[in-house]
């Protein structure tokens, strides 16, 4: 299903961001800080979301605008916000 996405609905430039080195460290990086998926503290997060996403001028790499989450909080939040799913 990320597959998907990627292909279909992600723009050039936030499929090569998503791919480079810089995110795939800092996103390793981060989860290894913020282990616990900070929106529910039960699970382990293994997404790290941007708070206030990339199109709408959210930082792309500064921790205060990322936050580890667990599958099920990410595709709640995705949910809320029609960035994932649709509206």
């Amino acid at each position: 299903m990320d597959a998907q996405y990627d292909r279909r609905m992600r723009d050039r430039g936030s499929r090569e961001f998503y791919s480079s080195y810089a995110w795939r460290k800092k996103r390793s990086e981060f989860l290894i800080e913020h282990p616990i998926c900070e929106c529910c503290r039960r699970k382990r997060a293994t997404l790290v979301d941007h708070i206030i996403p990339i199109k709408q001028g959210g930082a792309l790499l500064e921790d205060s605008n990322l936050q580890a989450l667990c599958a099920s909080c990410h595709g709640a939040k995705s949910i809320r916000e029609g960035s994932r799913f649709g509206k």
